[in-house]
């Protein structure tokens, strides 16, 4: 990608970017609204303290997703498609490892959840363990074939990450206030969420499959040492 096309990009990226954040302002307000109308104040307390507990297993990624993106660079510039393939792979690999590290954490944290909520959970009228682990499967799901959206941002094209993002999250949340107004169902709100986190994922990586066809072709390419070591910097 010469210099004016990354220019060009970099303006795209922006402009998408800065809608799709007042998109998204917009529709968490509405939908934090209702939920907090349907379901109260307390269900938002615990969907937080779910989102707060999961965010400390996501300290498992430890920044790895950029180390991968700052490593693409130069593969990406210099049109080496073995190398590309060959990271991309690795950080399959690794995501996956993450994936489980963050269920088999999840799973494990789950009887200590409901002695971390004031007043206990009888007041809830729901299974807490239930929806703790639906809530962890949503964050399990975010993990596979992510990845794959490194790729994109690598490349200047995370305009069509964040198309994809806005869009799934718009039609998750409207799918979610009108569930909740009908059946003003917890359960049903976590599952939802899970499900367009998998939805999202699975189409960015089509996309990407699409975009970067030599990524199932270089199956067997061992990422260089010069990169390995780029990517230990990166990190640290």
């Amino acid at each position: 990608m010469n210099k004016i096309s990354r220019t060009k990009a970099a303006t795209i990226n922006s402009a998408v970017a800065s809608t799709a954040q007042i998109i998204q302002l917009i529709m968490q307000f509405v939908s934090r609204s209702i939920f907090i109308n349907v379901l109260g104040a307390e269900f938002l307390g615990l969907n937080g303290l779910f989102v707060n507990l999961l965010g400390y297993l996501n300290f498992a990624e430890l920044g790895l997703g950029a180390a991968i993106t700052f490593s693409l660079f130069e593969p990406l510039v210099n049109n080496d498609k073995p190398q590309v393939a060959a990271i991309m792979h690795l950080f399959r690999k690794w995501y996956r490892f993450i994936a489980l590290f963050v269920l088999i954490g999840g799973i494990m944290l789950t009887p200590f959840v409901p002695h971390l909520i004031n007043n206990g959970t009888n007041h809830l009228n729901i299974n807490v363990y239930a929806a703790f682990l639906l809530a962890l499967s949503n964050t399990v799901l975010s993990y596979l074939l992510t990845y794959k959206r490194t790729l994109l941002l690598a490349d200047q094209k995370g305009y069509i990450n964040t198309l994809n993002t806005v869009g799934y999250n718009v039609a998750g949340q409207l799918i979610q206030i009108i569930t909740l107004w009908l059946f003003k169902d917890f359960y049903l709100f976590l599952i939802i969420q899970a499900i367009m986190m998998f939805l999202s994922n699975l189409h960015v990586a089509k996309v990407v499959d699409r975009m970067y066809p030599y990524l199932s072709e270089y199956k067997n390419e061992k990422v260089s040492n010069k990169i390995i070591k780029y990517m230990v910097d990166c990190k640290n």
